[in-house]
């Protein structure tokens, strides 16, 4: 059998499998080692042969055998032999059973061999196994470990195997193993969002990965970029994932790399580009059949159309892009939210609120948590452009009570912003009708509606506290303008003027600070998508203040547009006092001289205009 084994016979030795398997059994009582070899035999040559439920069955045999053993012997070398034989039995029937797609059976398989491995590696005198074959089966048992918690998502609980898989296989010179753990290692830390650790190891696997291999993992590394907003560096490394990718004939990365690259185009503002590349994914990977992958570049080719404001046109791919995830049997969650930011956007509000219910739900059946908070904010938008204030602040309560316990920060302020707006509203609306008539004055306005407008302010003292907070960095700074904004409207709708003049002032200090970057490598946040432009992005500036900043044309004009949904108060509502502002800031004028100019802004109270104040919150892609 040995003669078979290492002649690679696999056929040969399956053949005479019933053979072996009635002398294994025979000398199991007396000779149990040689029945555990036989045994350990067929499992390699099942598992060679693909034939893994038969390799699961020989592979626990051996397991069982050597347990045995370890059992029963007195001899020390021969328990610390049987030790080490069962590690290696447990990892192979945990290969096996990572090879039938039974991760969950493979995880304590490996934790207890690599647990018997690391104990003979560390063990005093004689029990110590730490040879040079013992070394390399612990590196391979980590790589496996780590493997099953990728593929099982949890990826927080791969990084210590992998990392000791890695320095053992450093240590045994394996480059193969060395370079398996460095790309599971990028995988994991992409995953958790930690991407310049990604990218650390991803680069040291470059260095070894066959060149079949490097198309994949440029992708990954173009990824992580992307995701640091270092979108020019992203494109570079999809490109070359594109001319690898053909250079060995790997046609399903040739696609993937060209979606990816698509979607830069889309957020570098090249629409005509981003659209072409899409296409020319979308023929790529029909061709090779994969259907998840088509779904992904009809969804991605929706997006172009959807900032670009093509929503009808949106709205027909992401329905072919749900159609063939509904025969692939994926997740529909992200198609339903998809859809429901298109009708929102046409002003279809129960449509929109139908579909993001449905995303909802199908986050809730996947334990999407986080996902699940979001969609409770988008079902608030919907019950308020619906006027239904009672139910938005029964979804905003929702989400803000998600996103405490998820300690989403970003999440918590939104809701607690649009909190306080729709309380705000409701109370307008019940004491005033929201009439065209003027209001009355702050002391004459009923007791019911100051308690409303006091709770409102705590939501929105909640919120600014939330994004000004040190985990919040500057990722939240619309949150904290908006709060601030909120909060000026509110002081000067209840005849508090100084406070509303104070918090005015304090918006604009922050607009200046978080608008007046000049050029590339600024990240700009876009005052019509609120969406940071990227270190390597050019955007337009501001002609009437000098000092905000635009994605493209489409976007400087829906800064302007009535009825935004970020804030009550336009851009162009904003821009006068902005560049008047400039000039106290550079010390050109003293902060009082804006005052009577703040005052005209704070009279023209824009959510009369509205019939109602606006939410904070965007729907973007």
């Amino acid at each position: 059998m040995h003669q078979l084994r290492d002649a690679q016979n696999w056929s040969g030795l399956v053949a005479v499998a019933a053979t072996a398997c009635i002398a294994a059994a025979q000398v199991r009582a007396t000779r149990p080692d040689l029945s555990a070899d036989i045994y350990s035999l067929l499992g390699g040559a099942y598992g060679s042969l693909q034939q893994h439920a038969k390799a699961l069955e020989m592979y626990k045999c051996t397991a069982i055998i050597m347990q045995e053993i370890g059992a029963s012997t007195g001899n020390v070398i021969s328990r610390v032999q049987a030790l080490k034989d069962l590690a290696v039995a447990l990892a192979n029937t945990a290969g096996q059973y990572m090879a039938l797609g039974d991760l969950g059976e493979a995880v304590p398989l490996l934790e207890n061999a690599r647990k018997i491995q690391q104990a003979m590696s560390t063990g005093p005198g004689q029990l110590r196994g730490g040879d040079r074959e013992s070394r390399e089966h612990l590196g391979l048992m980590c790589q496996r470990l780590g493997e099953c918690y990728t593929l099982l998502e949890k990826h927080a609980q791969a990084i210590e195997p992998l990392e000791q898989s890695k320095v053992m296989a450093e240590e045994m010179g394996n480059r193969e193993i060395q370079e398996k753990a460095c790309a599971s290692l990028g995988d994991s830390y992409y995953s958790l969002g930690q991407f310049d650790m990604a990218i650390q190891m991803l680069e040291q696997a470059q260095t070894t990965v066959p060149r079949r291999k490097q198309g994949a993992l440029l992708i990954t590394l173009g990824c992580c970029n992307d995701s640091l907003m270092q979108h020019e560096k992203a494109a570079s490394l999809f490109e070359q994932a594109i001319a690898v990718a053909e250079e060995v004939g790997d046609r399903l990365n040739q696609g993937v790399a060209r979606m990816k690259l698509g979607e830069i185009y889309r957020v570098t503002n090249q629409p005509a580009k981003a659209i072409e590349m899409q296409e020319q994914a979308k023929v790529i990977l029909e061709e090779v059949g994969d259907g998840v992958g088509v779904a992904s570049s009809i969804n991605l080719l929706g997006n172009c159309y959807f900032s670009l404001g093509q929503y009808e046109k949106a709205v027909r791919l992401y329905e072919e892009a749900r159609t063939i995830e509904q025969e692939e049997g994926v997740y529909l969650g992200v198609q339903c939210n998809n859809l429901g930011n298109c009708h929102f956007q046409l002003d279809h509000f129960q449509q929109a609120f139908g579909l993001y219910e449905e995303a909802r739900m199908f986050a809730q059946e996947a334990g999407n948590r986080e996902y699940e908070c979001t969609l409770w904010g988008s079902l608030g938008r919907c019950q308020t452009a619906l006027f239904n204030y009672e139910q938005a602040v029964a979804c905003y309560k929702a989400q803000w009570s998600m996103a405490e316990e998820l300690d989403l920060v970003d999440r918590q302020a939104v809701a607690a912003l649009n909190l306080g707006v729709i309380i705000w509203a409701q109370a307008r609306v019940e004491h005033f009708d929201n009439s065209a008539a003027p209001l009355p004055s702050a002391h004459a306005r009923p007791a019911a509606y100051m308690d409303s407008t006091r709770n409102a302010s705590q939501w929105f003292e909640t919120a600014l506290k939330l994004s000004m907070s040190p985990v919040s960095g500057d990722v939240h700074v619309k949150e904290m303008e908006d709060a601030l904004l909120h909060l000026s409207f509110l002081a000067f709708d209840v005849g508090q003027e100084d406070d509303a003049l104070d918090f005015l002032r304090q918006l604009l200090y922050a607009q200046m600070g978080s608008l007046q970057r000049v050029g590339v490598g600024s990240q700009s946040s876009c005052r019509g998508c609120f969406q940071k432009g990227g270190k390597d992005v050019v955007m337009l500036v501001c002609s009437g203040c000098g000092i905000a900043r635009f994605c493209n044309a489409d976007h400087q004009k829906m800064a302007s547009k009535k009825g935004e949904l970020r804030s009550p108060a336009r851009h162009k509502d904003m821009c006068l006092l902005l560049k008047k502002w400039q000039q106290v800031v550079e010390g050109n004028e003293a902060a009082e001289a804006c005052t009577p100019d703040l005052l005209a802004f704070l009279r023209l109270d824009p959510w009369r205009k509205h019939r109602a104040p606006v939410p904070a919150g965007r729907t973007s892609v």
